[in-house]
């Protein structure tokens, strides 16, 4: 036999030998040997998840959770999500159109009204002079506010801008005040908001005989209701004066502005 032949039957008994080796091992391997085996390759696998997890939130490709939603004073902030309804009363325009009734009687008729009105419904009542500006709640559901030396058509045009601007979409203004109007849609901030207007003489003809003096049953308001009204009279203590009212109403077409005892007892 050749060198050749030889060298490649040598390698054929090795390799059979080789095989013949590792099958006896696999054979000899105790059920117990397997079962360490297999416990070493799962918590490896484990650590490498573990691994994997905390790479990913270094580096931030981890879904970030979810976050909370602002929840700004909205008009729909609860309560079924109906809007609160808010009127804003130019007090002594509404008392020319009933001749002139005593501010005290007046008060009662307006807050005697409101308490027959929906829940989220809520009245500002703007009155001229006073001490000082002021905000002063009457009952659950209005709220009575002084103009001091301005005039109340001043403090109407304050409230609905800030008012607007704190997430009321919708008012209501009672005035036949034409100027007093102008200046009340000019504070609009965005075309979704929407300031509606009730003449002095039709508001009058909703409100009970203001010589009514028996006890008014007023509802508790509803709890949005009572934080809007809240957060309008924390604000409103802090006497924030009327921006550029004279100047207001002559960029609007209106007479030069007089103190408001120069209007009072004037029907507008």
């Amino acid at each position: 036999m050749g060198p050749v032949r030889l060298s490649e039957k040598r390698r054929r008994d090795r390799f059979r030998d080789g095989k013949q080796r590792l099958r006896h091992d696999a054979d000899s391997m105790t059920p117990r040997t397997a079962g360490m085996l297999d416990a070493v390759l799962w918590a490896v696998a484990a650590l490498l998840f573990a691994i994997l997890l905390r790479l990913r939130e270094v580096f931030g490709t981890a879904t970030p959770p979810p976050k909370a939603e602002a929840n700004p004073l909205r008009d729909e902030d609860v309560d079924g999500g109906a809007p609160c309804r808010l009127l804003l009363v130019d007090a002594d325009n509404v008392r020319a159109a009933l001749a002139w009734p005593p501010r005290e009687a007046f008060r009662r008729s307006v807050s005697r009204w409101s308490s027959t009105q929906p829940d989220l419904t809520a009245v500002i009542l703007a009155t001229d002079g006073g001490g000082d500006m002021a905000a002063t709640l009457l009952g659950a559901r209005m709220v009575l506010t002084t103009s001091g030396r301005w005039r109340a058509d001043d403090t109407i045009v304050r409230d609905v801008r800030w008012l607007f601007a704190n997430g009321q979409d919708e008012l209501t203004v009672v005035t036949s005040d034409k100027l007093l109007r102008k200046r009340c849609r000019a504070t609009r901030g965005a075309a979704s908001q929407r300031v509606r207007f009730e003449a002095s003489e039709d508001f009058a003809s909703w409100l009970p005989a203001w010589s009514d003096e028996s006890a008014i049953a007023e509802p508790a308001a509803p709890a949005c209701l009572h934080r809007r009204l809240r957060a309008f009279l924390e604000w409103a203590a802090s006497q924030p004066q009327p921006s550029t009212a004279a100047r207001e109403r002559m960029d609007l077409g209106g007479a030069c502005p007089r103190p408001c005892s120069a209007v009072r007892g004037r029907k507008r």
